[in-house]
């Protein structure tokens, strides 16, 4: 395992069950309670439809020019992914979150 502290580890596991318990509270609609206006010309597709850690996809999202962008799931430990997510702002947005019980981070995604 890389060099994580335990107390890192316990504040990510603390973040994601508390984003969790708000995502779910919000109808997952994310982290704002306004309506979701998708800017002129902009997209967003997540592979795996959001928070999904037994997927192992990418996010790409393209502006208002045109430009794609792409940014893939991956391990940032054996037992924590950095996720990958359409934002409300039509945007790929980015979180960690920690792997379950007896399961570890392979591929970007939790096995």
């Amino acid at each position: 395992m890389a060099d994580v502290s335990d107390k890192t580890l316990l504040g990510i596991a603390v973040f994601v069950v508390l984003a969790s318990l708000f995502w779910s509270w919000n109808g997952g609609a994310g982290f704002s309670a306004a309506a979701v206006v998708t800017p002129a010309g902009q997209a967003c597709t997540d592979g795996d439809n959001g928070y999904d850690l037994n997927t192992a996809s990418s996010c790409t999202w393209t502006d208002r020019n045109g430009v794609d962008y792409t940014v893939a799931d991956a391990c940032i430990s054996d037992s924590v992914v950095y996720e990958t997510f359409c934002s409300p702002s039509m945007k790929c947005g980015q979180t960690y979150m920690l792997c379950g019980h007896d399961q570890q981070c392979l591929k970007g995604k939790c096995v």
